[in-house]
């Protein structure tokens, strides 16, 4: 930045304003990071307990042995578990991007504050670029940032098909039992 810009910054706030600001902008962007990660850790998770129970349920199923009352219903109670743990995930999921829109708003507030006075064309187009997500002026007619996100449309509907898959399986389990019972 030149010395001109400079003193636009300067004359509208003092170094500490200045140096919190940077450290705001900082640690927003570490929120983001972080709120990511666990996205990918709660994800990962479910996942890795949804298949370790379809591959048990296979196992047991392909044995050709008839399900008891106690297994069918340690069967359902898993499913039932696994369906309220995706449900859980989706919640905490949505809350997380709730949290993750806010630091982009404040992200995108201090980038406003530091470049918008700024007479460089370059940074002007830069503001304006809501392809690569900057949103720094609210004169740009920029929709607001999706509340959803399009790498979560895709994981709610990832966890909405493993719920119905899970409730299924109780559908199933259920009827293996009975179809059982009146074979016995």
């Amino acid at each position: 930045m030149d010395e001109q810009n400079g003193e636009v910054l300067s004359k509208e706030m003092d170094g500490q304003a200045r140096e919190l600001l940077i450290k705001e902008f900082e640690t927003s962007w570490q929120q983001l990071f972080n709120i990511d990660h666990r996205r990918g850790v709660f994800f990962n998770y479910f996942n890795v307990a949804f298949f370790a129970v379809l591959v048990v349920t296979a196992g047991i199923w392909t044995s050709g042995k008839p399900l008891s009352l106690v297994a069918t219903i340690a069967f359902t109670a898993t499913y039932l578990l696994l369906v309220l743990m995706a449900r859980t995930i989706i919640r905490i999921l949505e809350s997380e991007r709730e949290a993750n829109v806010r630091y982009r708003k404040k992200i995108n507030l201090i980038r406003r504050l530091f470049l918008s006075e700024v007479e460089d064309d370059r940074i002007q187009t830069y503001l304006l670029q809501k392809d690569i997500g900057i949103r720094a002026s609210v004169s740009t007619g920029h929709p607001p940032i999706d509340k959803v996100g399009e790498t979560l449309k895709h994981i709610y509907f990832l966890l909405r098909t493993e719920q119905t898959v899970l409730l299924v399986l109780i559908l199933l389990t259920w009827s293996i039992w009975f179809t059982s019972q009146g074979s016995v």
